[in-house]
C-alpha cells in the first residue's frame, strides 16, 4: 500500500514537471519567437496577457522597469503597442493601450 502511494506521487510528480513548451503554444508565433531567442531567454521573466479593444496585447515582462529600464507592450503580431518604464514606473500619461494594470494574466514564465 504504501509503495503504491509513493509510486502515485512520483507519476503525478513526473506528469506536472513535464510541461514542454512551457505556455508557448497559446502564444502568436513573433512572441514564440522572442522568447525563444538566447537574448530573451535570458532576460524575459513572464509573458502577460490582456485584451483590450477585442486585441490580445503581450507584456514582455524582463523586470527592467524595476532598474529604470523599459519594458514593451506588443500585439499579436508583435508591434510595440506602448512601453513602460524607464524613469517613472508607468508613462505619464498611461497609454490607454497599455490597458489596466489590475487586469494582466501570466501566459507564460521561465
Amino acid at each position: 500500500m504504501k509503495n503504491s502511494i509513493l509510486l502515485i506521487i512520483l507519476i503525478l510528480a513526473v506528469g506536472a514537471c513535464n510541461n514542454d513548451d512551457n505556455g508557448l503554444s497559446n502564444l502568436p508565433d513573433c512572441v514564440q519567437d522572442i522568447v525563444n531567442t538566447d537574448s530573451a531567454n535570458e532576460t524575459l521573466r513572464t509573458v502577460k496577457k490582456q485584451v483590450f479593444n477585442d486585441e490580445d496585447h503581450y507584456w514582455l515582462n524582463t523586470g527592467d522597469m524595476e532598474l529604470d529600464g523599459v519594458e514593451f507592450v506588443v500585439n499579436s503580431e508583435c508591434d510595440t503597442i506602448c512601453s513602460l518604464g524607464g524613469f517613472y514606473p508607468h508613462p505619464i500619461p498611461i497609454p490607454e493601450a497599455c490597458g489596466n494594470f489590475d487586469n494582466w494574466e501570466v501566459v507564460w514564465e521561465q
